[in-house]
C-alpha cells in the first residue's frame, strides 16, 4: 500500500508538531508563507490546447525533477452526504489502468529510483513523483494514462473503502487532538464544507459506491481541470515537447463548475469543550475566520501573514515572549495562517498551559494579550523583523524541487497568479505596522471565532 500524507488535518498536524512531537508533521512549517516568490523560482507557464496549464520551475543544480499534478477539486467540492470522497478517490488513483495494471505506477517509479506521494485538501488534490531527469517522460506517461483510463470495480471500491475506515480509526478516532480539530472546524463553519473533515464522517465513508467514484472521476479528472508543475533539471522547450506529447493529446472537457455554499455572517462566539482520558495535558485552541487567495479580500493576505508570524511564529513572537517567557503561563503557544484556500480560511492560536496553570487562566491571559495587540502594541521594528524572517524563508524554499512545486502549485490552485507569486516578497515588504494593526482589529473578533479546549478527565 502506498503511504500518502492525509491532509484531512490541514492545520492541527502542522501547528501542534512542536506541541506534540509524536504527531506526523506535514512538509510545511508552522507559520511559513504558503506563497513563495516566483521571481526566486523563475517560474514559467504555458497552456495546452485542451486547457491544461503547465508550469516550469527550473533548478539545474542536480539531475532531478519533481512532477506534481494538481487537480482543482478537494473535499469542499464533494456532493452532500459523501464527505471524504475526494480523499477516497486519491487512493483509487493508484489502482491501475489496462496499460499499467495493479500497482504498476508505484513499481515503475520505484524501479526508476524515484519517490511518489499524493495528498488531498479542501480545495485541491495533488500527485507527485520525484525522479531523475531521464525518468520525467515515464512519470508523464503514467499520469496521462490514469487521468483518462483508470480501471475501477466494485471489489476495488469495497477494499479501499475499508482501508479508509481503518485510516480514519487510526488517525482520527484514536487521536483526541484530531477529534477536537474536527469539532472546532465543524463549529466554526456554519454553512461551508470546510466544516467537513477531509477524510469524511464514518457513516458517510461507508456509503461510497462505485458509481460515486466513477461520477467523481468523470467530472473532475481531465486536463482542463489540472495544473502540472514541474520543478528541476529540465529546460522549457523540452518540457513543452513532453507535455504536448503526453498531455496535449488528451481530449478537452467542459470546465467543472464548483458550487459551494456561502458562509453567512458570524455574529456569535462559539465554544467546544472536550475531555478525554487518553491525553496527559490540556490543550487550548482558537480559530478566527480570515481572508484567502481565492476570496475578494485577497489583497489583505500579506498583512495577515505578517500578523500571524508576529503573534506566534516562534520564540521571538509576541505571544511566546509574553506568555511563555515573561508570565510563565504557557508551555507552548503558536499561531498559524495559510492563505492558500479558495474561500475563507482560518488564523489559529494553539497553546498548552504551563504545569499548574488552568486552561481558563491561560485563556484569560491570551484574551488580554489579544486585546493589547488589537489596541496597537505593534510597531514598525517588530514588523520589519518579521518581514526579514518571511523573506528568508522564501529563499530557503528554493532548496529542493519538492518545496518549490508545493508552494507554487498550492498558490495557483487556490486563486493566485504567477504574477502575484512573483511579487510576494515585495508585497510582504510593503506591509506597515498600521496595516497589521488594522488586520488585528478586523480579524481578532470573538464573534468570528471558535474556542476549543481539550482536557484530561480531571484537569
Amino acid at each position: 500500500m502506498i503511504s500518502k500524507p492525509l491532509t484531512s488535518r490541514p492545520w492541527y498536524d502542522v501547528i501542534w508538531r512542536r506541541l506534540t512531537p509524536t504527531l506526523l508533521a506535514l512538509a510545511s512549517s508552522t507559520s511559513a508563507p504558503t506563497l513563495a516568490s516566483a521571481g526566486l523560482f523563475d517560474a514559467r507557464m504555458f497552456q495546452l490546447s485542451n486547457g491544461m496549464q503547465v508550469v516550469l520551475i527550473p533548478d539545474h543544480r542536480a539531475p532531478v525533477v519533481t512532477h506534481m499534478l494538481w487537480y482543482r477539486v478537494g473535499s469542499a467540492d464533494e456532493p452532500p452526504g459523501k464527505s471524504g470522497l475526494a480523499h477516497f478517490f486519491e487512493h483509487l488513483m493508484f489502482k491501475g489502468t489496462p496499460n499499467h495494471p495493479g500497482d504498476a505506477y508505484a513499481r515503475l517509479i520505484d524501479g526508476a529510483g524515484g519517490g511518489l506521494n499524493a495528498f488531498t485538501s479542501y480545495d485541491y488534490t495533488a500527485y507527485y513523483a520525484t525522479v531523475g531527469t531521464e525518468s520525467l517522460e515515464l512519470v508523464m506517461t503514467l499520469e496521462a494514462d490514469r487521468m483518462m483510463n483508470l480501471t475501477l470495480s466494485e471489489e476495488k471500491v469495497r477494499v479501499e473503502r475499508e482501508v479508509i475506515v481503518e485510516e480514519r480509526r487510526l488517525r482520527i478516532d484514536t487521536d483526541p487532538e484530531a477529534l477536537l480539530h474536527e469539532q472546532v472546524m465543524a463549529t466554526l463553519f456554519l454553512n461551508h464544507r470546510y466544516g467537513m473533515p477531509v477524510i469524511g464522517w464514518l457513516h458517510e465513508i461507508r456509503s461510497w459506491t462505485l458509481d460515486d467514484a466513477l461520477a467523481f472521476y468523470r467530472r473532475w479528472y481531465h486536463p482542463s481541470n489540472a495544473i502540472l508543475v514541474v520543478a528541476g533539471d529540465v529546460v522549457l522547450d523540452r518540457l513543452q515537447t513532453l507535455a504536448e506529447q503526453h498531455y496535449g493529446v488528451l481530449p478537452p472537457a467542459q470546465p467543472s463548475v464548483r458550487k459551494r455554499p456561502v458562509e453567512p455572517e458570524h455574529i456569535a462566539a462559539r465554544r467546544v469543550a472536550m475531555r478525554d482520558a487518553r491525553i496527559k495535558r490540556p490543550l487550548w485552541i482558537r480559530l478566527y475566520l480570515a481572508p484567502a487567495y481565492g476570496t475578494a479580500q485577497k489583497h489583505r493576505t500579506s498583512a495577515v501573514e505578517v500578523l500571524a508570524e508576529l503573534l506566534g511564529g516562534g520564540p521571538s513572537s509576541l505571544l511566546y515572549r509574553r506568555l511563555v517567557r515573561t508570565l510563565g503561563l504557557a508551555a507552548e503557544i503558536s499561531v498559524a495562517y495559510s492563505p492558500a484556500a479558495i474561500d475563507q480560511t482560518t488564523l489559529t492560536i494553539v497553546a498548552v498551559p504551563a504545569p499548574g496553570v488552568s486552561t481558563s487562566d491561560l485563556e484569560q491571559a491570551i484574551d488580554r494579550e489579544v486585546r493589547r495587540i488589537r489596541d496597537g502594541m505593534i510597531d514598525e521594528a517588530e514588523v520589519q523583523r518579521v518581514q526579514q524572517k518571511l523573506r528568508a524563508h522564501a529563499i530557503r524554499l528554493r532548496d529542493g524541487t519538492l518545496p518549490a512545486a508545493q508552494m507554487v502549485g498550492a498558490a495557483l490552485s487556490t486563486g493566485a497568479t504567477l504574477d502575484e507569486i512573483d511579487t510576494w516578497p515585495a508585497r510582504i515588504g510593503a506591509v506597515t505596522a498600521a496595516d497589521v494593526r488594522a488586520e488585528a482589529t478586523a480579524l481578532l473578533r470573538d464573534e468570528a471565532s471558535v474556542t476549543g479546549v481539550l482536557m484530561p478527565n480531571k484537569e
